[in-house]
């Protein structure tokens, strides 16, 4: 409830849509819940995106609040078209408003996130996914993938990409599984042993990179 209070002290009411171009991190986790618990609209925006896409996404979004991340503040400003912005460090280091006592009510057709295509095939696209929506994906993956309280997941994929929105910030909870955050992508690869995930979340093309790399690794062995 104290991160929706932040939001709330900022204009945010349920309904709005919140913006925000942060990395990976638990930081943006607690956006999202933040903004799900305030009744607000999470748009996670990709911090890759070039200047272009990132305006037309905010543009197309039409957010009431945009929070970036230190490193993406300066792309942020450039791109907000008149959108206030707020650093999230300053959002985090604010004092404390009154916390949200209680989540806003939400039914399952109620907008709960925005997230945008890549667009190679045009303009991106938003696609509105409800809370209903998440909740259902999110049973479908526990069914499929069988985790449970004792495993832990780790994943290069951005929440703005809805596999490991739905995956990570939903089911998880869900069965009490971990959550395990990489710094970045290099790290990811270069530390996978040590994060010892019981899980690992990936798209098909690094799956099937994964086992181009294991298999090369067995037939060059004794």
């Amino acid at each position: 409830g104290a991160g929706a209070g932040h939001l709330v002290s900022r204009g945010v009411r349920p309904g709005d849509r919140v913006a925000f171009i942060t990395p990976k991190s638990p930081e943006q986790i607690y956006l999202f819940y933040a903004c799900w618990w305030a009744g607000a609209v999470a748009v996670p925006v990709s911090e890759g995106l070039a200047d272009a896409e990132m305006a037309f996404v905010l543009r197309d979004a039409e957010p009431g609040l945009l929070v970036a991340s230190e490193a993406c503040l300066a792309a942020a400003r450039r791109n907000a078209g008149g959108v206030p912005v707020v650093g999230l460090d300053e959002l985090s280091a604010a004092a404390a408003p009154a916390a949200v006592a209680a989540p806003a009510e939400a039914g399952e057709d109620t907008l709960a996130c925005l997230i945008y295509t890549s667009g190679s095939t045009g303009r991106p696209k938003g696609v509105m996914l409800t809370h209903g929506n998440l909740l259902a994906n999110a049973e479908a993956a526990i069914a499929a993938i069988c985790f449970g309280p004792g495993d832990s997941l780790l994943s290069p994929l951005p929440y703005w990409h809805s596999y490991a929105l739905v995956v990570e910030l939903v089911a998880l909870p869900l069965v009490g599984a971990r959550i395990l955050l990489a710094q970045d992508k290099r790290d990811f690869l270069r530390n996978l042993a040590r994060y010892q995930p019981t899980v690992i979340l990936v798209v098909p093309r690094v799956a099937a990179a994964f086992q181009s790399a294991i298999l090369q690794r067995i037939e060059e062995s004794p």
